[in-house]
C-alpha cells in the first residue's frame, strides 16, 4: 500500500478522536475508490443519500437544495467524490462550506476530513465499528434476520481485512 496519503488519514484520524484509526479511514478509501483522489461515481445510492438528506433539511426548515446554485445541477449534488467517495449533501451536512464549489472534495485533505467526520457520525450512531462501515456504504443499518449479516457484508469484511493488513504492516 503507498504511503501517499498517510498524513492526511492520521491528521483526519486525530480530528475526529478516540476510536477511529487512520488505518481504518485509509481502508475505507481504499474500498470505495482504489485511493484515487479524482474517483467520482453518480448513481443510485447517491440519488437515496441526496433525497433523505433534503428531506431532513426540509424537515428543520433548512431551504439550503431549493436556493442553492447547484441546485439545477442534481448531478453535482448527486456525486460522490474523492478518495472517500463523500458525497456533496454529507460533506455539507458535517461541515463543508455551503457556498464552496463541490469540485474542492476532490483535495485529498479536505476530503479525507469530511470522510472522517462522516465516518464518526456513523460510528456515533452505530454504535460498532462493522455497523457504521455498513452505515457509511450503504446509507443505512440493514441486518438480514436469515442470516444476521449486513446486505454489504462483503464491504464490510473487505474493509476490515484491509484494516487489519494495514495494522500489521505498521506493525
Amino acid at each position: 500500500m503507498t504511503a501517499r496519503f498517510d498524513l492526511i488519514f492520521a491528521a483526519a484520524a486525530a480530528e475526529v478522536g478516540h476510536g477511529i484509526e487512520p488505518e481504518l479511514l485509509k481502508a475505507i478509501a481504499w474500498r470505495e475508490s482504489s485511493l484515487d483522489p479524482s474517483a467520482s461515481r453518480y448513481g443510485r445510492a447517491e440519488r437515496r443519500a441526496y433525497r433523505k438528506a433534503y428531506q431532513r433539511w426540509r424537515r428543520h426548515g433548512v431551504r439550503f437544495w431549493l436556493d442553492h446554485p447547484l441546485s439545477e445541477r442534481g448531478d453535482i449534488l448527486w456525486r460522490s467524490f474523492g478518495l472517500m467517495q463523500v458525497l456533496y449533501v454529507v460533506a455539507v451536512e458535517v461541515g463543508y462550506p455551503v457556498d464552496a464549489d463541490p469540485e474542492g472534495l476532490y483535495d485529498p485533505e479536505v476530503n479525507v476530513r469530511m470522510g472522517a467526520r462522516h465516518f464518526r457520525r456513523c460510528l456515533n450512531k452505530a454504535g460498532n465499528i462493522s455497523s457504521a462501515i455498513s452505515l457509511y456504504n450503504a446509507g443505512r443499518i440493514q441486518i438480514d434476520p436469515a442470516t444476521g449479516h449486513f446486505p454489504n457484508q462483503s464491504y464490510v469484511d473487505s474493509v476490515m481485512r484491509m484494516r487489519d493488513r494495514l495494522m500489521s504492516a505498521n506493525g
